[in-house]
């Protein structure tokens, strides 16, 4: 009967977690296997709502492929863009805002292919 137990517990904490991975703002490149993470907070630390990230990719020969992608974040400040690429001749420029503060950062896949930021918007 224990055994029962435990096994429901573990997988109730399992469904909780995957539902709050659901909840992340998301958005898919569909061009390799790197990820980037935004928390964007306010001045006071607060998270911030619906603040829009945003990213031109150009990739393959001569740059002639691009993909625009914008994410807002959810209410706890965080935005998520999955499939982006491991390798790129250019830096791949994010930028986020919010009611006309912005945040800018360039992402060097080589160096880090799952970076996560902290955007504080001011």
């Amino acid at each position: 009967m224990k055994i029962w137990f435990a096994l429901a517990g573990s997988l109730l904490l399992t469904l909780s977690a995957l539902a709050q991975e659901q909840q992340v703002a998301s958005v898919d490149a569909g061009i390799g296997p790197c990820k980037a993470e935004f928390r964007v907070t306010d001045e006071a630390g607060k998270p911030v709502f619906d603040a829009k990230v945003h990213t031109l990719i150009k990739y393959g020969a001569f740059g002639i492929r691009k993909t625009e992608l914008t994410v807002g974040t959810n209410s706890e400040g965080i935005a998520r863009i999955t499939g982006l690429p491991d390798f790129n001749k250019r830096p791949i420029v994010f930028d986020v805002t919010k009611e006309g503060k912005r945040w800018e950062r360039k992402f060097e896949p080589g160096e880090n292919c799952q970076p996560k930021y902290d955007v504080s918007l001011k």
